[in-house]
C-alpha cells in the first residue's frame, strides 16, 4: 500500500485581462482534480502530514473490500489507492470533495451518487470543527450565522490553524470505494457523542449533522480519537459489477 508522494505548489488565480480567450483559468478543484493519480500522495508544499496522516494508516483499519477471488480473473487489478494532503486555508477553497469524484469518475466510477455529498459533509466537519476549532452554531438566525462566519474566516487567516493539514486517502476497486478523511483538530469522543443517526436537533442549529448525511450513504468508522472518520460505499452503478 505504498504510495509515491508528490509535492503539489498551488498556482495562483491569473488576472482575467491576461488571458487570452482560448485560455481558461484553473480553480484549485481543477488543479487537484488534473494532478491526482492513483498510486501517488498529493501533498502541498509546505504541508507535514503527522505519522497519523499515513495513508497506510488511514485505510488498513478497515477490512479490504470483500471480493471473492476464486470469481475474479487472474489479472483482476489490485484495488486503486491515492492520497491527498492540503492545508486548511487550501481546502476550504478547493472542494475537495468534488475535485476527487472528478478523478474517480474519469476512473469510472459509477456508484452511490450520495458519495460525493457524504465526503463534501465529513472534509468540512475535519476543517471547520476539527482544524478550526469552531463550534456548531447555536441557531439559523442571521447574527449567529454571521458571527460563526466571520469566526471561520479568522481562525483560517491565524497559522495557529489556517495551517493545520487535512489528509484524505481513498482505495477503490470494482466493488467497493473507501474514503478515510483525517485532521489535526482535538477531536472528539465518539462514545459521547449523539449518534449520527439521531434525530434532527430542535430548534434547528446551524451545523451538526454532516455525520448524519454521511451516515445515510456510507458505512462510518470513526478512529484516531474522533480525528479520523473513514467511510465505506458499495459501488451501485451499472458497471459496479462488471
Amino acid at each position: 500500500m505504498d504510495l509515491q508522494p508528490q509535492i503539489f505548489q498551488p498556482a495562483g488565480h491569473a488576472k482575467p485581462d491576461s488571458l487570452l480567450p482560448s485560455q481558461k483559468i484553473l480553480t484549485l478543484r481543477d488543479q487537484i482534480h488534473h494532478r491526482l493519480r492513483a498510486g501517488q500522495w498529493l501533498i502541498e508544499a509546505g504541508c507535514t502530514p503527522p505519522a497519523s496522516h499515513s495513508p497506510v494508516l488511514l485505510l488498513a483499519p478497515l477490512p479490504p473490500p470483500q471480493i471473492a477471488q476464486a470469481n475474479l480473473p487472474q489479472d483482476f487489478p489490485a484495488p486503486a489507492i491515492l492520497a491527498l494532503s492540503l492545508s486548511t486555508q487550501s481546502a476550504l477553497n478547493a472542494d475537495l470533495a468534488f475535485a476527487l469524484f472528478d478523478f474517480l469518475q474519469d476512473c469510472g466510477y459509477t456508484g452511490n451518487p450520495l458519495a460525493v455529498i457524504a465526503l463534501h459533509e465529513i472534509i468540512t466537519n475535519s476543517l471547520i470543527h476539527g482544524n478550526l476549532g469552531v463550534e456548531a452554531g447555536p441557531s439559523l438566525d442571521w447574527p449567529h450565522l454571521n458571527a460563526r462566519h466571520q469566526n471561520i474566516l479568522q481562525r483560517c487567516a491565524d497559522p495557529a490553524h489556517g495551517s493545520l493539514t487535512i489528509t484524505v486517502a481513498a482505495m477503490w476497486d470494482h466493488l467497493h470505494l473507501i474514503i478515510a478523511v483525517a485532521d489535526q483538530g482535538n477531536g472528539y469522543d465518539p462514545c459521547t457523542t449523539a449518534s449520527p443517526i439521531a434525530a434532527s436537533p430542535s430548534p434547528p442549529r446551524a451545523a451538526g449533522r454532516g455525520l448524519k448525511i454521511a451516515a445515510s450513504a456510507a458505512r462510518i468508522d470513526v478512529s484516531q480519537g474522533g480525528r479520523c472518520t473513514r467511510m465505506e460505499f458499495d459501488r451501485m452503478g451499472p458497471s459496479a459489477h462488471a
